[in-house]
């Protein structure tokens, strides 16, 4: 009789860990993508930034550090011919955080997007024909 009660309980945690995963991938897409679908043509320029603890990296295309700057919330601004690859990694042996930001990302034609994202290394690909700007908080306590 406990050998069932416990398997059970392992059946409703592995569903519970399921339908999580799902509402936090399905809510993270509604974060980025409910500006509409990237024209890929317009893009003639690229921006590449690294945010890790309270620091942001900026890059040129040889992948050459050109800006560092430090503070505890960022803002991005993209031109409309622009792609920005963001880089977002608080997963350093050293970090101290505990690898939640906020995230608010400003369309061009008067859309808010806003949500908790894992900061523990995630990749953006933000394109400047939909977005404006990008806020990214430094991490939440």
């Amino acid at each position: 009789m406990n050998t069932i009660i416990i398997k059970l309980n392992k059946m409703k945690t592995i569903k519970l860990t399921i339908l999580g995963l799902f509402i936090s991938i399905t809510s993270f897409s509604q974060l980025i993508w409910n500006f509409g679908i990237p024209n890929p043509d317009n893009i003639t320029d690229s921006i590449r930034y690294v945010i890790s603890e309270d620091k942001i990296y900026e890059f040129n295309e040889e992948s050459e550090i050109i800006n560092k700057y430090s503070s505890g919330d960022f803002q991005i601004k993209i031109d409309s011919n622009q792609v920005l690859a963001l880089n977002i990694y608080d997963n350093c042996k050293t970090c101290e955080l505990d690898g939640t930001r906020f995230m608010i990302v400003f369309g061009r034609k008067g859309e808010i997007s806003r949500g908790k994202i894992n900061s523990k290394s995630k990749f953006f690909m933000i394109y400047g024909d939909l977005v404006r700007k990008v806020y990214i908080s430094n991490s939440i306590e």
